[in-house]
This record gives C-alpha cells, sequence and structure tokens, in this order.
C-alpha cells in the first residue's frame, strides 16, 4: 500500500508540473492585460481575473494539494513499519483526483481566455 501512496504522489508531482507548463506557455502567449476565468461552474465562465493573478491560482493550489499528497506518502514510508495509519493510504489516491480537476480547469480556462482574445466575456 506504501509503494501504491508513492506511485501516486509521483503522478500528482507530473501533474503538477503539466500545471506550470500551461502556467508559462500562458504567461508568455497571452498578451499583456489579458483576462482569464478562474471559475467555471454550472453558470460558466463567470469570475475573469487580470492575467498576473489568474495564472497563479492552479499552480499554487495544485502545489499545495500535492504537498498534502507527498507528505502523505513519505508519513506512510516511514511509518511502514509500525502499520498504524493503514486509513492515511487512500490519501494520496483521494488527492490525485482534485489535481486531475485541476488541470482540466485550468486547460479549458485558458482555452476560453484565448478564444476571447484576452478581453473577458464571452468568445468573439
Amino acid at each position: 500500500m506504501v509503494a501504491l501512496a508513492i506511485g501516486f504522489a509521483v503522478v500528482g508531482g507530473l501533474l503538477l508540473i503539466w500545471m506550470l507548463v500551461l502556467t508559462r506557455r500562458a504567461w508568455r502567449t497571452l498578451p499583456p492585460g489579458a483576462q482569464v476565468p478562474v471559475h467555471g461552474g454550472l453558470g460558466g465562465w463567470d469570475k475573469w481575473r487580470p492575467k498576473d493573478s489568474a495564472l497563479q491560482v492552479w499552480p499554487v493550489v495544485g502545489g499545495l494539494i500535492w504537498l498534502a499528497e507527498a507528505g502523505t506518502a513519505i508519513l506512510l514510508a516511514a511509518n511502514a513499519a509500525a502499520r498504524s495509519n493503514g486509513g492515511l493510504a487512500a490519501l494520496p489516491v483521494t488527492l490525485t483526483l482534485p489535481m486531475i480537476i485541476l488541470l482540466v480547469t485550468e486547460h479549458y480556462a485558458l482555452k476560453a481566455a484565448r478564444a476571447t482574445g484576452g478581453v473577458g466575456g464571452t468568445p468573439a
């Protein structure tokens, strides 16, 4: 079970790297002053923010989730002999899903920002 938790922490790390690559590409390709949506609920992309602050959301949240995921995997590896933390083994597996959701959300938010030409609102 420890190996599985470590494997999912590695997968989460790879997803975080992918988020950082998407963010860096968007930072370089979107024009200065561009607007990026940060909320894609049932009503669509309703909260558009300046590029400078919006592009920090996904890597920061993804990094926090990954730290919890990796920290749990390290804790499991350190305490494997004690076998007292069996319930923690599911946490890295469970935290991988929000990482995937964040990555997909970032991808589609950046796609929406490019479709509007960086001005926000509805596609041009």
